[in-house]
């Protein structure tokens, strides 16, 4: 039997990932706009949650986030291969249209993320209703209501 995951790619957006971060290093000022809206595994892509991390940790410290101060983040935490160098930085920064879309972005990534996240729940259930015969229907809907 194939696996359920080989099936369809997780909602997300690469661009809008890229674009905000691409903001945020434009103009730092932004952070207090999404900080408490943006957790790391909003993030899809791997190389977009180190960024984010990095940048996270720079301006909640009050230091400058660009790249050459996310780069030397990225490389004291042996990061900078995973997210392909300077290079990638200055690609996010070249996504960005308008630095005032940030909301649109930052939108854009909790819908995907919020998607993901029912996706999961949702093969938990998946696993736990077909692992569980031993268990009766009620014990079931109630395992299945405190997840959802």
């Amino acid at each position: 039997m194939k696996n359920i995951d080989s099936y369809y790619t997780m909602p997300h957006s690469d661009e809008a990932e890229m674009a905000l971060l691409g903001c945020l290093i434009i103009e730092n000022e932004i952070w207090a706009r999404v900080a408490d809206s943006l957790i790391e595994f909003d993030f899809y892509q791997e190389k977009n949650r180190v960024v984010f991390l990095s940048i996270q940790s720079l301006l909640n410290n009050n230091e400058p986030a660009d790249i050459v101060t996310i780069s030397n983040v990225l490389r004291k935490n042996n990061k900078t291969e995973v997210v392909g160098g300077d290079s990638y930085l200055e690609e996010l920064i070249n996504c960005v249209s308008d630095v005032s879309n940030v909301i649109s972005y930052l939108d854009i990534i909790k819908e995907t993320a919020f998607s993901r996240r029912i996706i999961s729940t949702a093969k938990e259930i998946i696993h736990l209703t077909l692992n569980n015969k031993d268990k009766n229907i009620d014990e079931l809907i109630d395992i299945v209501e405190r997840k959802i």
